[in-house]
């Protein structure tokens, strides 16, 4: 085989491996895109969020507080269906990681569907879930 003819596969395979590299990446990167996040004060043991938070696709709002311990994630299932949970990890109570597609705990690798349902052990109990309360403009999340 002459050098040219090698130097021209050899290129073309690289470059056939980028793309494919690139292509699996891409998905994984758009999930951990920044989430949109507010920071709010309770208000008689809830907290009060309005539903234009949720920006174009984004199905989760995170909600921050000085008085919460972990913060709720708050997901958007429809447009009149919501869920919100406390971002604890039920398998040693440590923080988790809102992406798009889930929950996750750095420490020991559990994760979490967008339901609250453990997909990887070692945790084994959902998510807690808060009560929602609702109106045509916001949601009252009763922690």
């Amino acid at each position: 085989m002459d050098a040219n003819r090698r130097d021209f596969i050899k290129k073309s395979c690289a470059l056939c491996a980028s793309l494919i590299g690139v292509s699996m990446i891409l998905p994984a990167l758009n999930s951990c895109s920044t989430l949109q996040t507010v920071n709010l004060l309770p208000e008689k043991n809830s907290f009060t969020l309005a539903k234009n938070a949720f920006i174009g696709a984004d199905k989760i709002v995170i909600i921050q507080s000085n008085s919460l311990d972990f913060s709720i994630a708050v997901v958007k299932n429809s447009e009149t269906e919501y869920k919100a949970f406390d971002m604890q990890c039920t398998h040693l109570a440590n923080p988790l990681i809102a992406t798009k597609s889930g929950f996750f705990c750095n420490a020991h690798g559990s994760a979490f569907t967008l339901e609250g349902k453990p997909k990887n052990p070692p945790a084994s109990f959902n998510l807690k879930e808060f009560v929602i309360e609702q109106n045509e403009e916001v949601l009252i999340i009763n922690v």
